[in-house]
């Protein structure tokens, strides 16, 4: 009976400890992993669902920018007369989570990656 308890006292000891950061990072982490794996699927509509209502994309430039509805346009027309395929390799995807005194709050996944494109056109590989 003792060590029933003492196994449940550690239990929720070791619940309490762990960081809901780290799982926030993990799930931020497969929303980012997911889009990616619908834009080597090319299927915007799936990139879409990744996409909040009020997304803006921007760059390269500062003054570039897109919404939802100007991504989901840019990715279908591409998918249906530019690309054959995309495929990304992954090598680097961290997770951060800055609270509201750091200059730029929220919670952040950065994913370096190399990707190599096919063009229906006949040009490629390009990486």
């Amino acid at each position: 009976m003792k060590q029933t308890l003492l196994f449940i006292v550690l239990g929720v000891c070791l619940s309490a400890c762990t960081d809901p950061t780290a799982s926030r990072n993990n799930e931020n982490i497969a929303l980012v992993e997911g889009y990616i794996q619908a834009v080597e699927a090319e299927d915007p509509e799936k990139m879409a669902s990744f996409l909040a209502e009020g997304y803006k994309g921007y760059g390269p430039s500062m003054n570039d920018s897109v919404t939802k509805a100007d991504a989901v346009a840019n990715w279908t027309s591409n998918c249906e007369s530019l690309y054959e395929s995309i495929d990304y390799s992954r090598f680097q995807t961290i997770a951060v989570v800055l609270d509201e005194n750091a200059s730029m709050p929220g919670e952040w996944v950065s994913s370096w990656a190399e990707s190599v494109i096919k063009y229906k056109d006949g040009r490629g590989p390009v990486k």
